[in-house]
């Protein structure tokens, strides 16, 4: 790669290399697996949501304060169609909530489906792969996909991949994904990108 295609694809890749800002939600994800493998906060009225939404604000608060490291140490870029880190967690929330009824839905219609949140799972940890070519992101892809299809085949209880309640296993996935290509990302972008201070435009 020569240095203007090096300094192209950093440019393009920048705010998406932040791989740090990953790892508070990481942590929240391994949180929820392991608040749900020890049933912790199941009463008889429902799930305890107090604890989860208490590490969620820490989480979020802790991504800021991980984006204001950046600019302090690698400074910004300015592109034209900069991807904002913070909009595609919305995007990622909002998905998971409809996957979460479709799994629903599906669910009442058959017995041991494939896990339709564990596939959305594998499409979008498959991005980085398709417009980075980072190997690792299609691993984990892979990975989601063999999930999805556990419960199908008999190798785990559909309940335990992204049940609010007893979902272990796919919130696991979710956070070492998350845990490995966040500093995967952030490795790749301090190897090209030395930390300094100021702007790239």
């Amino acid at each position: 790669m020569s240095d203007y295609q090096q300094t192209k694809w950093i440019t393009k890749n920048f705010e998406n290399l932040k791989g740090l800002i990953n790892i508070p939600i990481a942590l929240y994800f391994v949180f929820l697996a392991i608040w749900n493998a020890s049933k912790a906060g199941i009463t008889p009225t429902g799930k305890d949501i107090g604890i989860p939404l208490i590490m969620i604000f820490l989480a979020i608060l802790s991504m800021v304060w991980v984006s204001q490291y950046y600019s302090k140490k690698m400074g910004t870029v300015k592109t034209l169609t900069n991807t904002k880190i913070f909009g595609l967690f919305i995007v990622l929330f909002m998905l998971i909530i409809l996957m979460d009824y479709l799994d629903l839905k599906i669910n009442k219609e058959l017995n041991n489906p494939v896990s339709v949140t564990s596939l959305a799972f594998a499409i979008f940890f498959a991005f980085p792969f398709f417009r980075r070519g980072q190997m690792v992101y299609l691993f984990f892809s892979i990975l989601f996909i063999l999930l999805a299809i556990t419960p199908t085949i008999g190798l785990l209880p559909y309940d335990s991949l992204f049940d609010n309640r007893y979902g272990v296993w796919g919130y696991l996935l979710v956070g070492i994904t998350m845990l490995v290509g966040g500093l995967f990302d952030h490795y790749t972008l301090k190897k090209l990108l030395p930390p300094q201070p100021g702007n790239l435009e």
